[in-house]
């Protein structure tokens, strides 16, 4: 420990250790004995500081435990918007709907249109199919809850806005039930057809008529969409 003789005035002296800066304070006309650390929240990247008021205070995005000569960064998913953090606990959580992408984050941002986010996020996600994530901040809560794709409807991933145009309405030869539903759209079974868009329901689908027959063949989903009286399929 290096010696300080201090003869004129009371007065705190700090001195770098191998990690810290150290604040003393000297009496008048004693020798330096002992070491404080600049205080939990500030930090100080000089030597010979005279006082401990000489500790800055530690920066936005940053905490800084006692005895701090460089601020360590609040890790990706979480963010500090005010000065004085002391400890990791004080970087905040990154609130739903945004994320907070590296370290060191002063600001949380938002997720946009399109997307959604859990508290804590790093990144943020494509909306789910069978939802809409309109909000600039859309929670994965709020996405499940109030942001379910309608019946008639088609809601692929990704989907920005409510979707309420003919472009997003379900095709003919099927039906789309509200929510996420695989696959979706469905085609009307065997049996039945339609020839018209935007069907939510099965029960919507038509009965075929006398005379008439409506069957697909083959494991990928294709919707009929009018009855033939020949050996032509007519499908979506």
């Amino acid at each position: 420990m290096s010696t300080l003789m201090i003869f004129e005035a009371d007065a705190l002296f700090i001195e770098k250790s191998e990690n810290s800066l150290l604040a003393s304070p000297v009496w008048k006309g004693s020798q330096m004995s002992i070491q404080f650390p600049c205080p939990a929240g500030t930090f100080s990247t000089s030597l010979g500081n005279g006082r401990v008021s000489e500790c800055s205070a530690c920066p936005e995005g940053s905490f800084c435990l006692p005895g701090t000569s460089k601020p360590t960064l609040c890790p990706a998913g979480t963010y500090r918007t005010e000065q004085g953090a002391r400890t990791l606990q004080e970087c905040d959580q990154c609130p739903a709907g945004s994320f907070c992408p590296e370290l060191g984050t002063r600001s949380p941002k938002p997720c946009g249109p399109g997307k959604f986010s859990d508290s804590g996020a790093s990144t943020c996600s494509l909306c789910l199919p069978g939802y809409y994530c309109s909000h600039v901040k859309t929670s994965r809560e709020v996405m499940l809850e109030a942001m379910v794709c309608p019946a008639g409807f088609v809601c692929p991933e990704g989907l920005p806005v409510k979707p309420d145009s003919i472009e997003r309405s379900c095709p003919k030869g099927f039906y789309c039930p509200k929510g996420n539903i695989d696959p979706n759209p469905q085609p009307c079974p065997n049996g039945t057809y339609s020839d018209h868009r935007g069907m939510g329901s099965i029960e919507e689908c038509k009965l075929c008529p006398t005379g008439k027959y409506c069957y697909m063949e083959g494991s990928e989903p294709a919707g009929i969409t009018q009855p033939v009286s020949n050996d032509v399929h007519v499908f979506f």
